[in-house]
């Protein structure tokens, strides 16, 4: 019996945990329908109006990611909120 109870709280709390280990990748975005969010190209535009030039759009759980040249050369990952295009995250990819 101890075994099976141990067993258990163990699955518990590896349940509850399961979607916050995934957030620790993504940013925390909206949590709004998605036919609220701004458009992919409104996204498109936005960075590049920034100075990047953006290779692909693609929506990741809450948020937008962005790949993206900057115009150093580097190439960038970015989370965007798809409500205010808020960039928030920036990673230079090497």
């Amino acid at each position: 019996m101890r075994k099976t109870l141990i067993a258990s709280a163990t699955a518990l709390t590896l349940l509850a945990a399961g979607p916050a280990l995934a957030s620790d990748d993504v940013p925390e975005g909206a949590s709004a329908p998605r036919s609220e969010w701004m458009s992919k190209e409104q996204i498109a535009r936005l960075v590049e109006s920034k100075g990047h030039t953006v290779t692909s759009v693609i929506v990741e759980e809450t948020v937008y990611e962005v790949e993206a040249t900057a115009a150093n050369g580097d190439a960038l990952e970015l989370y965007v909120h798809p409500m205010s295009g808020e960039i928030l995250r920036q990673t230079v990819v090497e």
